[in-house]
């Protein structure tokens, strides 16, 4: 069961608590029908949390070891200068010039305690952006840096207000960012996978072997 289908029930859920309510107030039961106003209440935030988490995110089934999010692909444009091609997410390929020796990959994850595990609820995660990186920390002082958001405005106001709305919910486990990087090649191609409990990414061609061999 994804987010959506527990938010839904969850509204569902405050649909029929409130029309219950309504009933009680119109039999004179004021005291019952302000609990059940109050259920409604915490219903319907608890389900528009599950509904907005389930419209921002990506669940990550807890069913499957790893859930393949697609390819980096690297092209060189001069020394120390790379053509990132993304295709992940099934959103289609995205270019990037990335100056440095390493892409990064960083996402934003949010994992659930067992209660809603058990429920349903899949961990979930956001992509968060691309950047270069120097092998050489000295490096980063004088030399380009390159960065690039993978999420529109929209979805980090929602992780925004996720974020501070789970603060207050007993059943979130932990909200955190995971990364990932590997070298740059020319014609290296790296296989990204997320895990139900973070970020991963392997050598998909021989270019990609030999760089990750020698770093």
């Amino acid at each position: 069961m994804s987010l959506t289908w527990i938010g839904l029930g969850l509204a569902l859920a405050a649909v029929a608590l409130g029309w219950g309510s309504i009933r009680m107030i119109v039999r004179g039961r004021i005291l019952s029908a302000s609990g059940a106003g109050l259920l409604t209440l915490v219903f319907c935030a608890a389900g528009g949390l599950c509904l907005g988490l389930s419209t921002a995110f990506v669940a990550v089934d807890r069913l499957v070891d790893e859930m393949d999010l697609g390819t980096v692909e690297l092209r060189s444009l001069e020394p120390g200068v790379y053509l990132a091609t993304l295709d992940l997410d099934r959103s289609g390929p995205k270019h990037y010039r990335l100056a440095g020796d390493h892409w990064q990959l960083d996402l934003r994850f949010l994992r659930w305690q067992v209660p809603a595990r058990l429920l349903g609820a899949d961990s979930m995660y956001q992509l968060d952006r691309i950047s270069g990186r120097y092998a050489e920390p000295s490096k980063m002082a004088h030399a380009e840096l390159t960065a690039y958001s993978l999420s529109d405005a929209s979805g980090r106001m929602m992780w925004k207000l996720a974020s501070e709305a789970a603060r207050r919910l007993p059943w979130v486990d932990a909200e955190y960012g995971t990364s990932v990087y590997l070298p740059m090649a020319d014609g290296a191609r790296y296989r990204v996978a997320v895990t139900d409990s973070g970020l991963t990414a392997r050598p998909d061609n021989v270019p990609a072997r030999d760089a990750a061999a020698d770093w």
